[in-house]
């Protein structure tokens, strides 16, 4: 039988598991039995646990993970037994086209012994975000919207908007404005002075900078100011 979503309930090793095992002294112990041998595990953050898994029960040995991680990891198999995670190929699709790696920030593995697989299974950047930031693309009425997952989420605009410029020079570099053409077409217009290295109003009030180099971006970058936009977001993982 292979290991499916089932809306199973799922238990953390700290969690009382008394009603799981009522017929045995140490509830712990029986869950450890169960646990013995597993090759599934829940990843956040890099620290693996392993799971246990059938028809009714999920079971998540986080003895030696903290309190955040095992919340976060314990609400990450809630959602994969509603099947609400996506395998490398989907969630590639859903998260800008981006493949998802061995740093990505959370998974689960599951290895099916009757068949000799194993498949990884990840929430979307968009239910992992805490905020979503706005990048006009310079004409029409296109907004493009990042989600991203930074401390303190929306009123951390800086490392938000550096997220998403990252994201955005690896899947829609066109919203990304190279400072030096932008400056030069601007002092062509006035509007911006090479020498002093300021511009008037209406450049200030048309680009707005930022260098995202050390969030990971190859280089400084000017974007649209208009409908420009850091906003909260609550995704079910943030």
């Amino acid at each position: 039988m292979s290991i499916e979503p089932n809306n199973q309930v799922v238990y953390l090793i700290s969690d009382d598991l008394t009603d799981v095992f009522p017929d045995v002294k140490d509830p712990v112990d029986a869950a450890l039995d169960m646990l013995e041998g597993t090759q599934c595990s829940v990843v956040i953050d890099g620290d693996e646990m392993p799971i246990a898994i059938n028809d009714d029960i999920i079971l998540i040995n986080d003895v030696d993970a903290s309190d955040h991680d095992s919340g976060k990891a314990k609400k990450l198999l809630e959602m994969w037994a509603k099947d609400e995670l996506y395998t490398a190929s989907e969630v590639e699709k859903e998260n800008y086209n981006i493949t998802p790696d061995e740093e990505y920030p959370m998974r689960v593995d599951i290895a099916d012994g009757n068949n000799y697989t194993e498949v990884s299974y990840y929430p979307s950047e968009q239910q992992m975000a805490n905020a979503v930031v706005s990048i006009w693309s310079g004409s029409g009425y296109t907004v493009a919207e990042f989600y991203v997952n930074v401390p303190h989420g929306a009123d951390n605009v800086y490392d938000a908007f550096d997220q998403a410029i990252v994201m955005a020079e690896k899947v829609a570099p066109e919203l990304l404005l190279d400072p030096q053409a932008v400056e030069e077409e601007a002092a062509k217009d006035g509007h911006y002075n090479p020498e002093t290295g300021d511009g008037d109003k209406v450049f200030e009030e048309t680009y707005i900078y930022e260098d995202a180099t050390m969030a990971g971006a190859k280089q400084p970058y000017y974007i649209y100011a208009e409908n420009f936009g850091v906003a909260p977001y609550d995704g079910p993982l943030a």
